[in-house]
């Protein structure tokens, strides 16, 4: 199955980090290393009800990914962030799996060699 190709705003990534594009870089690099444990650990404060604890590390991937220029990925966090706030819980287990494969999409562009 071919993966989805998620749409990553390069130019609104490095005008995050100052305008600098070797910034941008490296904080892609951490996002490669970091992120992948912060949604593992999403997705057990989702399992285990962890409500609040879930409400911080969606808040964290919304920043994560919006600092990058992944700006439907942010927009899908901060709804996750929000459902949890307004106590909609069933909203996180039916979208959490979603936002985890489009932030795993994410990863394995960022890794591409011509990535940036």
């Amino acid at each position: 199955m071919k993966q989805e190709i998620i749409d990553i705003n390069i130019q609104e990534g490095i005008a995050n980090c100052g305008g600098s594009e070797e910034l941008y870089k490296t904080v892609l690099e951490s996002i490669v290393l970091y992120v992948p444990q912060r949604l593992d650990h999403l997705l057990a404060c989702l399992e285990q009800k962890e409500y609040k604890e879930y409400i911080i590390e969606a808040h964290t991937l919304k920043s994560n990914a919006a600092l990058i220029g992944a700006v439907g990925i942010a927009s899908q966090a901060k709804e996750l962030e929000y459902a949890g706030k307004s106590g909609e819980y069933k909203v996180l287990h039916k979208k959490t799996s979603i936002l985890i494969a489009q932030f795993e999409n994410v990863l394995e562009q960022i890794k591409k060699p011509d990535f940036c």
